[in-house]
């Protein structure tokens, strides 16, 4: 449950907790790894196992009485995500101005060895060559943790489709696997109820 399990009060992740664990009475029950660790206590309960388990089986059994519209809507942003296009070519233009800006400090800095100049202009324009090439290299960086963030959400959902063309409508035990692969995150709510986000996007309170 670790990582997937979410606080709806401050956004930690949910730990596990063993009490009594000397006795009789050992229990092991799930809550907020930060619930007495703010300022204002988390009013998010504690769950157990069987709690979760049994809560996700119901999310999962709605969320395949609606099988073949999530499919499609999984295909549908697929497509979104494999058109990497305008990423590539914002990137390529980015690497380009940044080839330009390096070669202009370099000019720059021979013109500066070989001509007296004013060293306090020497320096402002040094600034500015510096800040065109920094923002040139923030386009760049920022272009390539999108690429990296689709391509990676490209493979959930390929994998998060796959998986749910093989199982069937209807789930009464417990599967890790489907845990692991389907779901996003789960949000417990202060009123018990847990929101759980599939991969696919979509949401469903249990």
């Amino acid at each position: 449950f670790h990582s997937k399990l979410i606080c709806g009060d401050c956004g930690g992740f949910y730990g596990r907790k063993v009490w009594h664990s000397t006795d009789e009475y050992r229990t092991i029950i799930f809550q907020c790894n930060r619930k007495f660790k703010n300022e204002v206590k988390c009013t998010t309960p504690r769950l157990t196992e069987d709690e979760i388990k049994g809560r996700f089986l119901t999310a999962y059994n709605e969320l395949m009485g609606n099988r073949e519209n999530v499919i499609a809507d999984c295909e549908l942003i697929r497509q979104t995500l494999c058109d990497m296009v305008e990423l590539d070519v914002g990137m390529q233009q980015a690497q380009d101005e940044m080839t330009v800006v390096a070669g202009h400090m370099q000019a720059h800095v021979k013109k500066n060895a070989s001509v007296a100049q004013s060293q306090t202009e020497y320096a402002a324009e040094t600034e500015r060559i510096e800040k065109r090439y920094n923002d040139a290299l923030e386009r760049y960086t920022a272009l390539e943790v999108e690429k990296s963030k689709r391509i990676r959400k490209n493979k959930e959902l390929k994998a998060f489709t796959k998986t749910l063309k093989q199982q069937p409508l209807v789930v009464d035990e417990w599967n890790e696997r489907l845990w692991i692969t389907l779901l996003d995150t789960a949000m417990v709510n202060y009123d018990s109820k847990i929101v759980f986000r599939f991969k696919s996007g979509v949401e469903i309170k249990a």
